[in-house]
């Protein structure tokens, strides 16, 4: 009985003893969540619109090296394709057709004749295309490449030495080549966002009739910037 009295002051003396004694663990942290990437399917087709600016020359080898043969401006079109996609990869088939403003007017002085002024450039060009690329989520870079093809018009305007005007139209299609590269960003579930670069090589376009000293053969190659707009099904 004369112990009872003991038994709280012996905890209170062996308590800090006994809280020396535990082992303090720090609490595991808690394991970090990492969003997954958004996928999306590429599958399937698509249609759009885009426009751009373009520039291009024809072959400085047959004219005076001192006038600039470069024609440049604006142009706005459609674009149609199917794409496959085989796990993280993409490949399809592309078509575009544009309506352009790329022209040059350039004057030429043609000894003992008078002059001639030119005014060219493609009216309509387009391409026939294979693309493909690795599908990163929502973001879809490619290269592109595949047959091109242009409309040419030159428009002369030539004066004699009497002051006498002629003016003629004439024009050409040929058929050449386009690479090029782009991406696509999928802006929501079926609206795609575009940017794409083409190098265009249409060949010679081949004239006659304006005036005998103008080159019947006109090499003309361009370069396209554009960006689009495109639905897909």
């Amino acid at each position: 009985m004369r112990l009872r009295p003991l038994i709280p002051l012996a905890i209170f003396l062996t308590s800090p003893a006994l809280a020396a004694d535990m082992i303090y663990e720090e609490p595991m942290p808690a394991p970090t969540v990492v969003a997954p990437m958004p996928t999306y399917d590429w599958r399937g087709f698509h249609i759009g619109v885009d426009g751009g600016y373009g520039w291009g020359e024809i072959d400085h080898d047959k004219y005076e090296d001192s006038i600039d043969l470069t024609a440049k401006g604006a142009f706005g079109g459609i674009f149609a394709g199917y794409d496959y996609q085989f796990d993280d990869w993409v490949l399809g088939i592309e078509g575009d057709i544009q309506f352009s403003k790329v022209n040059k007017e350039v004057t030429f002085s043609i000894p003992d004749t008078g002059q001639l002024t030119l005014e060219y450039g493609p009216k309509r060009f387009g391409s026939a295309r294979l693309r493909a690329g690795p599908a990163a989520g929502l973001l879809l870079p490619y290269v592109t490449g595949g047959l091109a093809f242009g409309k040419l018009e030159v428009s002369g305007t030539a004066v004699d030495l009497d002051g006498e005007r002629y003016h003629e139209e004439i024009n050409d299609t040929t058929i050449g080549y386009t690479i090029g590269a782009g991406v696509d960003y999928a802006l929501r579930k079926r609206l795609i966002g575009r940017i794409e670069y083409q190098y265009m090589d249409f060949g010679e376009f081949r004239f006659s009739g304006i005036d005998s000293g103008t080159a019947t053969e006109v090499p003309f190659h361009m370069h396209t910037v554009r960006a689009g707009l495109g639905l897909k099904f």
